[in-house]
């Protein structure tokens, strides 16, 4: 029989992206082939100095947009291993950095070109645009029309370190994750809802921790949310993950009242399309299974049950992006049976909730 959700998978193909954003070929989708999310979503390689988003000139999107630029080093991903600068608004100031750094960049606001200036080792590069129906749109400025170049600071606000914020216990075995996370959300914070909190170390990463997190879950990540990105409709995670096994021993199902996509991408700028790899996961009220074997995406509905999340096997690391359109990520657990199949009571519950 068909699966209801077969659907939801898609996968990446090597494509050019819209005409003068970037030099090379990458992998992209938007939101009409996303059945509808409400963003759009590039990933790329950098493996040597070039000019990008714009390749000339300067653009303008009518969404919000977070540009990231993110590290390959699978020993301590804070390395970038090179530097980048990028032009700000109309008085197009100039900012240099050579950190894990993303940039929101607000609905309106004139940005770019980004100019790769070094390049010491590969590192990754991925773009969110969100809302606005999820198709790419853009407004773009020839350089004959850009005004001259004004110094100043006005926008370095809007570059951030590309790390994970919330400070709380770091891989204590006794740890209560129900409490950690009801702890956050009466100090008014954000988190993932699903512990990943309690494993950030003193540089803002979170690292490993069987402890709290199944074996197949990150070697290293960071994840970021609205507070962290001018209060965008955004929460991201991007890490490094290499061992096969379950992803969370909290629980077995959630959703979440916003959409989300669910991001698997190689890590081998040599090999853009292979994975390496086959996640397998849980996906819709009749825990239907969907297998990813390439790089590509699921894609999760608001109030969509998905999890469990199982990597059968993995030959090389390979890196995962989770895209959710909310600025925190509420992520309500859903009661399962025995057998693992979500309960009755549970499916009544958030479909009241959720509509789903």
């Amino acid at each position: 029989m068909a699966k209801k959700t077969a659907y939801l998978k898609k996968y990446f193909d090597l494509r050019e992206g819209p005409k003068g954003l970037y030099p090379n070929p990458l992998q992209y989708k938007e939101g009409p082939e996303m059945e509808g999310f409400n963003g759009n979503f590039f990933y790329t390689f950098v493996t040597e100095p070039c000019t990008m988003h714009p390749i000339e000139g300067a653009v303008i999107h009518p969404y919000d947009e977070v540009l990231v630029f993110h590290s390959l080093d699978l020993d301590d991903m804070l390395q970038l291993h090179g530097e980048i600068s990028i032009e700000l608004g109309e008085e197009r100031e100039e900012y240099i950095f050579s950190d894990p750094t993303v940039i929101c960049i607000p609905a309106g606001l004139q940005h770019g070109p980004v100019k790769v200036r070094n390049v010491e080792r590969p590192f990754v590069h991925f773009a969110i645009g969100i809302e606005g129906g999820g198709e790419y749109q853009a407004k773009n400025i020839a350089p004959s029309e850009l005004e001259v170049p004004v110094p100043g600071k006005k926008y370095a606000h809007l570059l951030k370190p590309c790390v994970t914020n919330i400070d709380n216990l770091i891989n204590d075995p006794d740890i209560n994750i129900e409490k950690t996370m009801s702890d956050l959300q009466a100090e008014g914070k954000v988190g993932t809802g699903m512990g990943y909190e309690a494993l950030r170390d003193s540089k803002g990463l979170l690292r490993g921790g069987n402890i709290i997190m199944g074996p197949g879950n990150a070697d290293q990540m960071v994840w970021l949310f609205g507070n962290d990105l001018e209060n965008f409709n955004l929460n991201f995670s991007w890490g490094h993950y290499k061992d096969a096994g379950k992803w969370h021993k909290h629980g077995e199902v959630h959703l979440h009242p916003e959409e989300e996509i669910l991001i698997f991408v190689g890590l081998d700028p040599d090999k853009p399309l292979e994975l390496s790899a086959e996640i397998e996961e849980g996906m819709g009220w009749d825990d239907e299974r969907l297998v990813v074997k390439n790089p590509g995406l699921l894609i999760c509905p608001k109030g969509l049950p998905h999890l469990p999340q199982i990597t059968r096997w993995v030959d090389k690391p390979f890196g995962f992006i989770v895209v959710n359109i909310d600025s925190g990520h509420s992520s309500p657990w859903i009661d399962v049976d025995g057998d693992g199949l979500i309960v009755e009571s549970a499916r009544e519950h958030y479909q009241k909730m959720y509509g789903a």
